[in-house]
């Protein structure tokens, strides 16, 4: 009778350990189904306050907006967006960010979700104005959201808009290294 006690004891042991490994496989999968559902996120409906003021000089800031989209299968969390307006004849290769720039924040975006984010802009200078209006540079608004997904993992998306002077608004630049996510 000891035997076969000490027999079924040892089985309940294996089918324990049998379930503990299963446990595990089934929670490593989940992790691996969620990143796969990764939040993505996109930019949306860049917009400043006015334009022609901003470049005239005529306020001392200018408050601008965008939408944050997310879409994937899980949650995002914004903690930091860095953005800024630019005026260039051509993209650099790299874009030097001012401490300034960078905007500390806490947005939770599940998935399907807009959030939207303000910022602020200096006026540009009169010279640049006109090298703009006559389009010899370009006016961009660059940024960066530093965001987490539900595992921790923490991701960049970049944006680039371009003003476009016909439609009157800014445009994303036709440029990967400046519009991805990651």
């Amino acid at each position: 009778m000891i035997a076969l006690t000490a027999g079924l004891v040892l089985v309940g042991v294996g089918q324990v350990w049998v379930l503990i490994r299963q446990a595990g496989i089934l929670s490593q999968q989940a992790k691996y189904m969620q990143s796969a559902l990764r939040p993505r996120l996109s930019i949306r409906n860049v917009e400043i306050e006015s334009v022609e003021s901003l470049l005239l000089g005529e306020s001392e800031e200018t408050v601008g907006t965008f939408q944050i989209y997310s879409s994937g299968g899980s949650n995002a969390h914004v903690w930091r967006v860095t953005c800024r307006l630019f005026a260039f004849a051509k993209l650099p290769m790299k874009v030097m960010y001012e401490p300034q720039d960078q905007l500390s924040c806490d947005i939770k975006l599940p998935p399907g979700v807009y959030g939207t984010q303000c910022f602020r802009f200096l006026p540009v200078d009169f010279a640049r104005f006109k090298a703009i209006r006559q389009k010899a540079i370009g006016l961009y608004i660059l940024g960066e959201l530093f965001y987490s997904d539900d595992l921790g993992i923490n991701r960049t998306t970049r944006f680039c808009r371009l003003f476009d002077w016909e439609k009157e608004r800014f445009l994303p630049a036709a440029d990967p290294d400046y519009e991805s996510a990651g």
